[in-house]
Order: structure tokens, then sequence, then C-alpha cells
């Protein structure tokens, strides 16, 4: 009786510690959220790039944090540096986000929206800021 009793209580205790490691693991716990400045920045057309900074702010969360930056203007290139962002727990990381608008380019104003996924994530944060396109002077 003492052994399967003993038996028992190791396969609980196992359980319980294979458990607690599955839900201790790195992107398993918390979230994050990113915020992005300045809100707008001014471009030219066929200009110098434009830089936007990305703050990815963790809340528990621990792993690798994707970004993506998509403008919605067809002669706007934007992207993101560094694009994979390791994240541990309560820290914050700042990645930078630059834009520019070719020599075609149309004047006005247009949002980049720059999403942050967590690496094998089924979810995504999305910061949006703007890009003045001005007519060269």
């Amino acid at each position: 009786m003492k052994a399967k009793l003993l038996g028992a209580i190791t396969g609980l205790t196992l359980l319980a510690i294979m458990s607690a490691a599955i839900l201790a693991s790195p992107g398993r716990e918390g979230t994050f959220s990113i915020q992005a400045s300045p809100p707008t920045a001014v471009a030219l057309p066929g200009g110098p790039w434009v830089h936007y900074t990305v703050v990815v702010n963790a809340a528990g969360y621990s792993g690798t944090v994707m970004l993506n930056c998509q403008p919605t203007l067809p002669n706007v290139a934007c992207s993101a540096s560094p694009s994979s962002i390791p994240v541990n727990g309560m820290l914050s990381v700042s990645a930078t986000v630059s834009a520019a608008a070719a020599s075609n380019a149309s004047v006005g104003s247009y949002p980049l929206i720059i999403t942050a996924t967590p690496r094998g994530g089924n979810y995504q944060k999305t910061a949006i800021v703007t890009l003045l396109v001005t007519p060269k002077v």
C-alpha cells in the first residue's frame, strides 16, 4: 500500500513540476505594449529617411517580439531595425522605424502602421504614427 501511495505522490509531484515549467517558459506569461514617437514626422518626396522610436514595454512577457512597419501609401517605404527584439520580463526595449517617401509620392498625411508580434504568437500590438509628406520648396 505504501509503494502505491508513494508512486502516486511521486507522479503528482512530477506532473506539478512539469506544469510549472511549461507556465514559466519564456513568452508564456505576461504581455507587452508598444509606443512610437514622434507621432508625426515630416518627409520630402525623394528626401532623407525620417525616424521614429518604438519602445516595447514588457509587462511580464519574456520572449522575442517581431516588429514590422506597413505604409498606407504605395510610394512610401518603411522598415524596423532591429526587426526582432528580445524582451525580458519588466524591461523596456527600443527600436527604430525609418520611413521615406519616393520622389513621386503624393503630398499628404499618411499613417504608418507599426506592429509587434510575439514570435510564435497569435496576437499583435499596434502603434500608428503619421508621415507628413510635404512639397519640395
